[in-house]
Order: C-alpha cells, then structure tokens, then sequence
C-alpha cells in the first residue's frame, strides 16, 4: 500500500487461500488477524490468482494485468516480508555489485556500461569525492573479476 504523505510503500500480508500446482491464490483484501472472526470459512473472499512457479522461483508474483486494484496497493506479491527480503538481499549481493546497481549475474559488458554511467557522477573533476571514486573503481574490478 502506497502512503503519499511519507512517500513510501508498505507491504501488508495477505492469507494464501488456496495453492494448485500452477496457482497460488491470495486474497485481496490484507490479513489481519483482529479482524478475522469465527466464521470466515462462511464468505468466499475475492482472489488474486498469481504464478505459483514464479513465486516460488523468483520469491515475487505480479497481480495479472486485467486484475481490479487500487492506484496505492503494490501490483505485486512477495513470498516474504520486507525485512526478510531485504536482510537476505543485503547478505547474497556482494557489496561490488550493490555499489555499481547491479545483481548476479552479470555480464562484463553490462559492469562496463554500468561502471561508466556511475564514473561520471563521482569522478572528482565532475564534482563527486576522491573516496567514492576509488570505491566505484575497487568495486569495477572486483565485478570484472566475477565475470570472467
């Protein structure tokens, strides 16, 4: 859910009702468990049918395209939450390729473009700092190192 006066998107969890061997589906409507009564198993809930092998592959499933949501919830589903994602993306990202904006893997090509894009920012004539420049260069050639 999107909150325009922080500027900031909030994942909230939503109840898995059913999985199938393509499907997973979610319901639309977030979990909360204050509200959840006795009788929930009495009403069917609208749901959100996603791709169970991109879910389970990738850790993420869009909401299909032709889905009714609201211009502030996020058109997409995590299989877990924020702080989990971004704690395991912080441990399996080594720290070259967070510097340069990329992700595993990569091609030599792709470290170049990227490296040559960022150099332009932090190069000390073009108004950036000497460390951050030396960062970026030790971060480049580690990544090429990774490459080959």
């Amino acid at each position: 859910m999107y909150f325009p006066a922080t500027h900031e998107w909030v994942s909230r969890p939503h109840r898995v009702a059913k999985k199938t061997r393509k499907t997973v589906f979610v319901e639309e409507s977030p979990y909360s468990p204050d509200e959840m009564a006795a009788g929930w198993f009495e009403t069917e809930q609208p749901t959100f049918r996603l791709d169970r092998q991109a879910l389970e592959r990738e850790g993420y499933a869009f909401i299909p395209a032709d889905a009714d949501i609201a211009d502030t919830e996020e058109p997409i589903f995590y299989r877990w939450p924020r702080q989990k994602r971004m704690g395991w993306y912080d441990i399996l990202v080594p720290n070259c390729l967070l510097v340069l904006g990329l992700t595993s893997p990569c091609t030599a090509a792709e470290v170049k473009e990227a490296y040559r894009r960022l150099v332009k920012q932090v190069h000390p004539d073009a108004g950036g700092t000497h460390d951050a420049f030396l960062e970026l260069q030790e971060a480049y050639e580690q990544t090429l190192e990774m490459c080959e």
